[in-house]
């Protein structure tokens, strides 16, 4: 028998071509590490939970428990900064060194979140209300710019404070059927039905057309309002803080003062409304010269009542009355109440709350008529359905431009927007006086 020696080779060498050898024998392959099985079920598991609070996230924004991260206004020239009353003014001593004017371009929802916090409420309502900003004022009346206080050059506190100035309570559009009109369109067209009547159909006879009407309102933001500013450049100097910056800020809250006014004084008192009742006893009236209207709940049942026999509560819906200060403190005072706040809501009496009655939304504004009348002064309040009695348009966003007046030492200050509303439906509407 023949002995056989055995190749002591590595054993790649009878898995490599012939050109690959070097020296006759195949080069070395690495060895490859498998993944160790520990470590695949720790990266199954964080995968696994990585999908879950991506789930998770949906749900809560769904739900409303989550807000979901919102951009910011930016200024027209840039695109990298948000409007803050820091960069406005940065912007601003740039632009007037390098000796051109600075004009801003705020979204008009920008603009108004600067006075206004919105919240989801469940999944397609919102809430809006004031933001509590050191006591903001909500309107701007002067056309020149003044100073009132000594105004030294040390121990300065460089923020600003607002003074209240007959400061509005709540956002009224968020109660109104509200358009944004695009670029190419001048205004908002809002329509409404009513329900066919029902007639009797006897075989063999030829039937009679029913009738139901259509309509269609059209709202036309055409009015440009704003504020226009002079501001001494020394002024602008001397005080630790940007006046100019200040004054965008100010206008913001002006805006949404100025949609109060128009939804709730301008477009109101131009319609007839479907019912109109002494704020006292509910009785119905055609004029409020009367004495002794004290606010009293019998006229919101009286409201309330009318809605619903018109059909327009139906689901649930609930009205809102939109009422004066004064008229509130009125019905929370009243005698007929006081039974319900001390054993059923003391809250009202320690809060001095009173969100609803009768299942109508109380909100408080100073933006409702007030009546100079020969003999009794009255507040004009209103009750309306919510989406349905009021559409409100806006048509520009706020355009602000700061231009030098170099011969006069001062900076031009210039604001505008536009913005309309009117009543849709005025059989929602129950207009209920009340005593000054």
């Amino acid at each position: 028998m023949t002995d056989i020696d055995e190749c002591a080779c590595p054993k790649e060498s009878e898995h490599c071509a012939e050109e690959d050898k070097i020296d006759g024998k195949c080069p070395e392959v690495p060895k490859v590490e498998s993944i160790p099985e520990w470590a695949k079920a720790l990266q199954t598991s964080y995968e696994s939970i990585s999908g879950k609070l991506e789930k998770l996230t949906t749900l809560e924004v769904a739900a409303g428990v989550r807000e979901v991260p919102k951009p910011e206004a930016t200024v027209s020239n840039t695109t990298a900064d948000t409007v803050t009353m820091e960069n406005i003014a940065e912007k601003l001593s740039k632009a007037f060194d390098e000796g051109r004017d600075l004009k801003l371009t705020i979204p008009y929802e920008g603009v108004r979140s600067l006075a206004v916090s919105t919240q989801q409420v469940g999944r397609n309502g919102i809430s809006e209300s004031y933001k509590a900003s050191n006591f903001r004022k909500h309107q701007i009346q002067e056309v020149g710019f003044t100073f009132t206080g000594t105004h030294t050059a040390i121990d300065q506190i460089p923020g600003v404070q607002t003074v209240p100035g007959g400061v509005d309570f709540a956002p009224l559009r968020q109660y109104t059927n509200y358009k944004s009109i695009p670029k190419g369109k001048d205004s908002a067209t809002f329509y409404k039905k009513t329900l066919p009547d029902t007639l009797v159909q006897v075989p063999g006879t030829t039937v009679t057309e029913s009738s139901m009407t259509f309509t269609a309102v059209n709202i036309q933001p055409s009015t440009i309002a704003g504020s226009y500013f002079k501001i001494d450049s020394d002024d602008e100097e001397d005080v630790p803080y940007s006046i100019s910056a200040e004054v965008v800020d100010a206008i913001g809250q002006t805006v949404v003062d100025y949609e109060d006014n128009a939804i709730i004084n301008t477009a109101a008192a131009a319609a007839t409304p479907g019912l109109w009742v002494n704020g006292n006893t509910g009785a119905t009236i055609t004029h409020d010269d009367i004495s002794g209207m004290t606010l009293d709940p019998s006229a919101i049942g009286k409201a309330v009542a009318y809605l619903s026999s018109q059909g327009y509560l139906k689901g649930g819906v609930a009205p809102v009355l939109v009422a004066h200060q004064n008229a509130i403190d009125q019905l929370v005072r009243d005698s007929d109440l006081v039974d319900f706040v001390q054993n059923s809501n003391d809250g009202i009496t320690r809060s001095g709350d009173f969100p609803m009655l009768y299942g109508c939304k109380l909100v408080k504004s100073n933006s409702v008529t007030t009546m100079d009348n020969t003999t009794n002064d009255t507040y004009r309040n209103y009750m309306f359905v919510p989406g349905i009695t009021f559409g409100s348009a806006s048509k520009r966003d706020l355009n602000v431009q700061f231009h030098s007046i170099p011969e006069n030492n001062q900076i031009g200050v210039t604001a505008n927007w536009r913005f309309k509303s009117g009543v849709i439906d005025a059989s929602s509407l129950v207009r209920i006086s009340s005593s000054q």
